[in-house]
């Protein structure tokens, strides 16, 4: 048995995602931490996203 028509969509590129993603940041409880906010203005002096990622988890006290 085949998929409908209907079935196949085109993948998207992920613009929704995004914008959801970043008003959730932005207005949600982690966007208020303050390692969060470090890490916004790290991002934006072009250091690696999963290296910022890791210390902010590392300085909120989350261990492996």
């Amino acid at each position: 048995m085949t998929k409908h028509v209907a079935d196949k969509r085109e993948p998207s590129d992920g613009t929704r995602v995004k914008a959801f993603v970043a008003v959730e940041r932005r207005s949600g409880p982690e966007g208020s931490h303050p390692a969060v906010q470090a890490a916004t203005r790290a991002m934006g002096r072009g250091d690696d996203p999963r290296r910022v990622q890791e210390f902010v988890r590392i300085e909120r006290g989350r261990e492996a």
